[in-house]
């Protein structure tokens, strides 16, 4: 008897024991679980504001570069803008050069000018028919000479004469230029646009007709082609607007 009671208190202090093991256990197992979690908390919450950092910091890198970028197109714009003024004014004066009174080249039904830039000034539009009475040759029937034939059969004629439409088929292609150098993003639109907005207006008003005769005359498919999309877009809100005020009056 004596030996079950000794047997039975010993397995009580070994259970004992054992459940204080196991809650030390669990304890030491729970604490670890804990911190655990605090680490993953901690480290999240520090990545989170590393990555927000790094957001930061690349979003600063975006702007820093867009406003170089920027500051770059501008700056292309300026010189390019200056170049285009400079060729244009040696053609125009090219052109009165080539048209001066001396030459009796610019004539027309209402007299003959001084230059080209006189005639632009009494005339808004430049007609194929005009441009051919200045530099065309003539026959004994009073028609131009036809140079071999060809599908657009061009007149003849002479070297100082065929040099104004040169010159005016230049005028036209600096424009061109222009368009190309908006149609593709190359340059600050509001910048050019400031400077050739109405000189693109009155320049392709003047040139349209003639622009529209080397298409379907001289087989130019895509002459002009730019020259016309930047007047179109550059003037579209204000046609848009002539179209409303005309609508509204009926």
């Amino acid at each position: 008897m004596l030996d079950c009671n000794v047997t039975t208190q010993a397995i009580e202090i070994a259970t004992n024991r054992l459940n204080w093991y196991i809650g030390l256990s669990i304890l030491a197992s729970s604490i670890s679980i804990l911190a655990v979690i605090v680490s993953i908390i901690y480290n999240r919450k520090q990545l989170e504001e590393n990555n927000s950092k790094h957001k930061d910091a690349i979003n600063l890198s975006i702007q820093m570069m867009k406003a170089n970028q920027d500051f770059s197109k501008r700056s292309f714009t300026t010189t390019l803008i200056k170049d285009f003024v400079n060729d244009l004014n040696k053609t125009r004066k090219k052109l009165d050069e080539l048209t001066a009174p001396e030459k009796e080249i610019i004539k027309d039904d209402a007299g003959t000018f001084i230059n080209f830039t006189t005639w632009i000034e009494a005339n808004k539009k430049l007609l194929p028919k005009t441009l051919h009475e200045w530099v065309c040759e003539e026959n004994e029937q009073k028609e131009y000479k036809k140079v071999v034939k060809a599908d657009c059969e061009p007149c003849i004629t002479t070297k100082e004469k065929e040099e104004i439409v040169i010159t005016i088929l230049h005028m036209i292609n600096i424009y061109e230029q222009i368009g190309v150098s908006l149609k593709n993003d190359v340059v600050d639109k509001d910048i050019l646009s400031n400077t050739f907005k109405a000189p693109i207006k009155r320049t392709y008003e003047l040139y349209n007709e003639y622009i529209d005769h080397r298409i379907e005359q001289h087989g130019d498919e895509n002459f002009g082609k730019y020259f016309k999309w930047a007047y179109d877009e550059l003037h579209k809100e204000e046609r848009d607007t002539q179209r409303e005020s005309a609508s509204k009056l009926k």
